[in-house]
């Protein structure tokens, strides 16, 4: 079993089997969804036994040596991989051993000092340096790890076990991820990235005028260790993934690419002219590019060619599916779940254009064309001033709306739910994000959920037929149904 599960040489000549690993995580997923284990807590125990410890021990040990040795001399030679990835995470004893702690340090001595006398008090060699080890910060700060664990749980459903070629992919996916993270900060001029600051802020302090360009090369660089990992598995004896498997994981990167376009498009468009499918397509190419690669990458892995041919699809139907689901229900979190306050609440204050929205201006449209009209209107910022006729529409919409139970249902005061129009409001105001928040919870919580359900049993016939065919056992498409349904309704 330990050769197989290897799989490769990886990427250094001196890396762990990570046996015990596979085996906890094969228990994991042995015992499936129960009353004890729920999704969450099986997401959080794969991410915390192997997904975590493998990126670092297997990858970026092995990748970027520098940052990693220069943590290393300055926490002790005996210092356990374990230990570094608390350090790197979470901060070593009272916080020393943190890369992002130091990173910034290096920044504000820069600052007070000038750059020649911080970086000789700094553990890093040069900016350099500093810059990679924030990479790696960026790669291990947080999340659920959802891209590998479905490509680790579509390895576990075909074959029976877990292996380092599963855990490769998944972190060849994660440091992609993380890649287009960097992207997406510098680009939208994020200043946080999970309770830190995003790689476009750090460059301004370490770097000053132009910081953007060395994101965006920083962001390349994690896309590059990522291109990495994956060419470390490919087959060459015999043993690894195929050629074409590895083909889908640089195509990949071209959707990536391709799904930010059209998502930096749609950001100058209105909601009046977008449609679902426009929506479909982008998110496709971004999220979906991810989810959708590792699992087909285990497909075409260990399916003969007669069985590929024959389940492949259904494999792509549910990766589809999973994707829509996991980008609308985190659309959903802000404005459907407001008592959660682990997501940032800023999709209506930028009017970004999530599912909710689109949906609320299609069901306003087939049932109440003269809401769809002021509903667009503010969306879009398409009027100069609040007019009487404005004002009597959304008193109409408040009184149609309030009292009905699927409205209530969002509100735990349903006193909270406002949609007149203060008598103050002009065009632009304040009152804008407020109002339409109560108009996508009023109007498009049923609609976003019959699109969910439809995306659901998407989801649920693609694993249903892949059971059919005996391509994976009862367990396993429960799992897959159980995971659909969570990154749907889930609150963070």
């Amino acid at each position: 079993m330990a050769a197989r599960r290897r799989g490769s040489e990886g990427i250094g000549d001196d890396h762990s089997s990570f046996d015990d690993e596979f085996d906890q995580v094969d228990q994991l997923l042995e015992e499936g969804i129960d009353d004890d284990q729920g999704p969450k807590q099986i997401l959080g125990g794969v991410k915390e036994v192997l997904v975590d410890p493998f990126i670092y021990s297997e990858v970026i040990r092995e990748i970027v040596e520098d940052p990693v040795e220069s943590l290393q001399e300055e926490m002790g030679e005996d210092v356990s991989d374990e230990e570094m990835l608390e350090a790197i995470r979470n901060g070593g004893e009272n916080g020393e051993g943190e890369f992002y702690e130091r990173i910034m340090q290096l920044a504000i001595d820069s600052d007070n000092r000038g750059y020649e006398d911080a970086i000789d008090d700094s553990i890093f060699d040069n900016k350099v340096e500093a810059s990679d080890a924030f990479g790696i910060d960026y790669i291990l700060r947080g999340g659920k790890r959802l891209r590998p664990f479905m490509t680790l749980l579509t390895e576990y459903a075909i074959t029976g076990e877990t292996s380092y070629i599963g855990a490769m992919t998944g972190a060849g996916q994660e440091l992609i991820h993380a890649s287009s993270l960097q992207h997406d900060d510098d680009m939208d001029n994020d200043p946080l990235r999970r309770s830190k600051l995003s790689s476009e802020r750090i460059n301004r302090a370490l770097y000053g005028e132009d910081s953007w360009k060395q994101s965006v090369l920083d962001g390349n660089k994690v896309e590059s260790w990522g291109d990495r990992a994956i060419n470390s598995i490919i087959a060459t004896d015999g043993d690894g993934i195929p050629k074409d498997a590895s083909d889908r994981f640089f195509k990949m990167e071209q959707r990536l690419n391709d799904g930010q376009k059209r998502d930096i498009e749609m950001e100058n468009r209105h909601v009046s002219e977008t449609s679902l499918e426009d929506y479909e397509t982008m998110i496709d190419g971004k999220t979906g590019a991810l989810f959708e690669t590792g699992i087909m990458m285990m497909a075409e892995t260990y399916l003969s060619d007669e069985e590929f041919e024959e389940a492949g699809d259904r494999f792509h139907d549910y990766a589809s599916a999973f994707n829509m689901l996991f980008q609308s229900g985190d659309d959903a979190i802000e404005v459907f779940r407001p008592g959660n306050s682990g997501k940032t609440v800023t999709d209506v204050q930028n009017r970004k254009l999530t599912m909710p929205a689109i949906v609320t201006k299609d069901y306003l449209q087939d049932q109440h064309p003269e809401y769809a009209k002021q509903f667009t209107a503010v969306f879009d910022g398409l009027y100069d001033e609040v007019t009487e006729e404005m004002r009597d529409t959304a008193k109409k919409m408040h009184e149609e709306a309030f009292g009905r139970e699927d409205v209530q249902m969002v509100y735990s005061d349903p006193s909270e739910m406002d949609l007149t129009i203060p008598e103050d409001a002009e065009a632009g105001g304040e009152w804008e994000e407020e109002w339409l928040t109560h108009a996508i919870r009023s109007y498009g919580r049923v609609a976003s959920e019959e699109v969910a359900q439809q995306y659901l049993e998407d989801a649920y016939s693609a694993v249903d037929q892949l059971h059919e065919l005996g391509i994976i056992n009862e367990e396993a498409r429960d799992t897959y149904r159980e995971f659909a349904e969570f990154v749907w309704s889930r609150d963070h």
